[in-house]
Formats: C-alpha cells, sequence, structure tokens
C-alpha cells in the first residue's frame, strides 16, 4: 500500500474550509461547482466584490458555469449574495436580468448548521421524573392524543431528544405531531426523521415550520393540480420524484408545470415516469428558466432542418387478424420531439 506524505513549505495566507463542507457537500457536488466556492471562500476575508467575470477568468470556466454554481450553492444554503438591486427572480434569486459579467455581487457565507445532536437513552427514572415537568407533560399528553395511544418508554425518549437535544419549543412539537398525523405518519420513527429534518434546515420556530410547510405543499399539489389529481396527496412514488426535481435539479415550479402539460399533451395522461425524463433530459441539457427551454426547442427546430428527410420505409403488411397484442410502451424522446413539432406547425399538411 502507498503511503502519502505531504509537505507545504510555501508560506502563505490560509484559507479555512468548514468541516461541514467537506461532510455534506464535498462528494456530491460538481469538482467546477467546488472551485467555485473555494475562489469565493478564499476573497471573503477581502472584502471586495467579485464579478461572474471575475471569477470565470480566474478558474477557466464560462459565465454560464460561474452563475451555475452559484445558484448551486445558494440553494443547498451554503453561500447567500447580497446586491442593493436584488429582484425577484424565481430562478437565480439575484436580478431580474440574466447575470452577466457586469453584475456584482459580495459573498458571505451562512452560518453553518450544527451538526444533529445525538439521542440520548433516558432512563425509565429519568422519564418519570421529566414527565413531572409541566410543559413536558402536558406534550406527552398531545403526543398520545395525536397518535391516539400511550406512548411507550423509547418513544417518550424520543419525544424528549426533541426538546432537550433538538431544543423544539413545546408549540413546535406539538405542530410536528399534528402536521405528521394529518400526513397519516403515526410513527414515531418518521416523526423523528422529520423533526432532524427541519433541524438541518434551521427550523425551530412553529412560524418557520408553518412557512416551510406552506412552499412544500404549494409546489407538491400545484404539480398534482397539473396532472388533473385533486382529489388525493401524492403518492410516495410521485412524492420521491417531484421531491428530485425541486432538491436535486433544483427546477422551479413552472419548470414542473411545462414538464406536467407536455406530459398531458403528449400522452394525453398523467404519468410522473414520463415527465421525469422531460425533466431528466432538460436537468442534462442544463436548463434553469423557461427562456432555456425556449432555446432547446429552436435548438431542436434547427437540427431537424438541418437534416435530409429520409426516405420512407415500406409499408408492413397487414398483421394476422388474430395475432397477440402486447401492451404498448412508449418512446419518451419520440413522443416529445412530436409534441414540439406540433405545437409549433411543423406536422401541418403540405399544400
Amino acid at each position: 500500500m502507498y503511503e502519502l506524505h505531504i509537505t507545504n513549505n510555501i508560506q502563505n495566507s490560509i484559507t479555512l474550509v468548514p468541516d461541514y463542507f467537506i461532510d455534506r457537500h464535498l462528494a456530491s457536488a460538481s469538482g467546477e461547482f467546488v472551485k467555485v466556492y473555494l475562489y469565493i471562500q478564499r476573497h471573503l476575508k477581502e472584502e471586495a466584490p467579485l464579478t461572474v467575470q471575475d471569477i470565470a477568468d480566474h478558474l477557466n470556466l464560462t459565465e454560464t458555469d460561474v452563475t451555475r454554481a452559484l445558484t448551486y450553492w445558494q440553494q443547498e444554503g451554503v453561500l447567500q449574495f447580497e446586491d442593493p438591486e436584488v429582484g425577484n427572480n424565481p430562478v437565480t434569486g439575484y436580478s431580474a436580468e440574466p447575470i452577466d459579467s457586469a453584475s456584482s455581487y459580495s459573498a458571505a457565507t451562512k452560518e453553518m448548521p450544527l451538526s444533529v445532536p445525538k439521542k440520548r437513552n433516558l432512563t425509565p427514572t429519568v422519564i418519570t421524573t421529566r414527565m413531572e415537568e409541566e410543559g413536558l407533560s402536558h406534550l406527552a399528553f398531545m403526543a398520545d392524543t395525536y397518535l391516539g395511544k400511550t406512548l411507550s418508554q423509547t418513544e417518550l425518549n424520543t419525544l424528549f431528544y426533541f426538546y432537550d437535544g433538538l431544543h423544539f419549543p413545546v408549540d413546535l412539537i406539538e405542530y410536528l405531531l399534528e402536521y405528521c398525523v394529518s400526513n397519516q405518519k403515526k410513527s414515531m420513527r418518521y416523526i423523528e426523521a422529520v423533526a432532524i429534518s427541519w433541524y438541518e434546515q434551521g427550523i425551530d420556530t412553529m412560524k418557520k415550520a408553518k412557512e416551510a410547510m406552506k412552499i412544500y405543499n404549494k409546489n407538491y399539489y400545484s404539480v398534482m393540480k397539473a396532472f388533473g389529481i385533486s382529489n388525493r396527496n401524492p403518492g410516495p412514488a410521485e412524492a420521491e420524484y417531484i421531491k428530485k426535481w425541486l432538491e436535486e435539479y433544483h427546477f422551479d415550479l413552472s419548470i414542473l408545470l411545462e414538464a406536467c402539460a407536455r406530459t398531458l399533451a403528449a400522452i394525453s395522461q398523467p404519468s410522473f415516469a414520463y415527465a421525469d425524463s422531460i425533466l431528466t433530459r432538460w436537468y442534462k441539457a442544463g436548463v434553469h428558466t423557461m427562456a432555456d427551454i425556449k432555446n432547446l426547442d429552436n435548438q431542436f427546430h434547427s437540427n431537424r432542418k438541418s437534416v435530409s428527410k429520409k426516405p420512407e420505409k415500406a409499408s408492413a403488411p397487414a398483421p394476422n387478424r388474430f395475432h397477440n397484442f402486447e401492451q404498448r410502451e412508449y418512446n419518451y424522446q419520440d413522443l416529445e420531439e412530436q409534441f414540439i413539432r406540433k405545437v409549433n406547425g411543423l406536422d401541418q399538411p403540405r399544400s
């Protein structure tokens, strides 16, 4: 096995990288995104504004690459950007106009969230003693009411962990229980997972929790409504698709709704798998705005026009009327191309 010995004889200033960044983001972020983060981190102490062009020139990247990295880190909650002329662009969050080399931003790191505290295993005696506290006694009673049973020692231990370990106030824990039960989730293991997720997001008051759930519900139910589904909550598989589109692909809601509309126009029925094929293709193509989608459509038209028309294949002989039929499978890419041609009038019969 090789041994790695590192020496550094260069006397220079030092740029510190938070452990949280290494533990949570280093493995999942692309190399270009990491380069942009490190460069910004290097220049924070100078308190001088950086331009997109400055970063791109120094790192040998395009300005589009830098913009994509900035958007990624802001959505990950690692960096925030302040500018006196901030607008309400729903995609980048910087300005109503696209970011260009003349745009200047000063970056500041957010306070990194603390690592999730470990849960202690309280003894039955300690739990009994804690139950005598007025706030925790009320909390245990509310938990019994919401879950429809008397909590076990293990479940009480988890409930007190929300209060002692995560430092959630009593009203936030009550809202946590209400939220999970309203979604037909009464498992304490599930409730604990939601609590940890809130802790990692910095949700430490009932007001913050309600605002976060308002945004969550709006996005999820808007997608369901776009598919014409309004009489139920998203199923587990459907929720996973939406979660991927919002949290992994970082798409704005308008892009999700566009994919839903194209799905219905192409196959005349809701299909999360079909919409996922569209959104995955857009994600790989670097789509961030509706304008990017339009550019892709225009590029598709140009490519189609540049390719000479292939001779039509001879029609196949009529099948035997008694043959076995197989279930139809959709070619998502072909259907998407047909849809784009249709809405742009390219499939109209020639005069």
